[in-house]
C-alpha cells in the first residue's frame, strides 16, 4: 500500500496517527513514523494489516448504525445519534469495550448523520458528557 492510500484510509475512518503508533507499540517517537507512512515512506506490512483491521471494525460499526437508520425510515420514527464531548466520556460510557477508538466512533457517527439526512430520516445528534469514574 502506498503512503497516499494509507493516509486516505486512515483519515476516512477518523483513525489518528498517535492511535496507530500506540497500537503498534512504536514508542515515544512513533507518531513521527506514522506521519512518514502517510506522506512519503511505504508503510510496513504490520501497519497496513492494523489499518485494514480498523477499517473492517469501522465498517461493521457503521453498517450497524445504518441498519438502525433504515429501520427508522421503514417505521417513520426519528433517531438520536450520540456523540461524546471528549474521549474520557466515551471511555467511561463504553468501559473501553466499543471496539473503536473515540476518534473513529465520532467519525462513524458523522457518517451516520449524513446517511440519515440523505435517507430522509429525522434525527438529532446528542452531545453527552459523562464524568470519569473515580478510581
Amino acid at each position: 500500500m502506498n503512503p497516499a492510500t494509507f493516509n486516505a484510509l486512515r483519515s476516512a475512518i477518523g483513525l489518528e496517527q498517535q492511535t496507530i503508533a500506540s497500537a503498534l507499540g512504536l514508542g515515544a517517537h512513533g507518531k513521527r513514523s506514522v506521519e512518514r507512512w502517510c506522506a512519503t515512506i511505504t508503510p510496513p506490512a504490520h501497519a497496513v494489516t492494523y489499518l485494514l483491521e480498523m477499517v473492517d471494525r469501522y465498517d461493521k460499526f457503521l453498517e450497524g448504525e445504518m441498519e438502525q437508520i433504515d429501520l427508522a425510515a421503514d417505521t417513520g420514527r426519528a433517531i438520536d445519534l450520540i456523540v461524546f464531548k471528549n474521549e474520557a466520556s466515551f471511555l467511561t460510557a463504553t468501559d473501553g469495550k466499543s471496539g473503536l477508538p473515540w476518534s473513529m466512533y465520532s467519525s462513524a457517527i458523522q457518517q451516520a448523520a449524513l446517511y440519515a439526512h440523505m435517507s430522509g430520516v429525522e434525527f438529532a445528534v446528542e452531545y453527552v458528557h459523562i464524568e470519569a469514574k473515580a478510581p
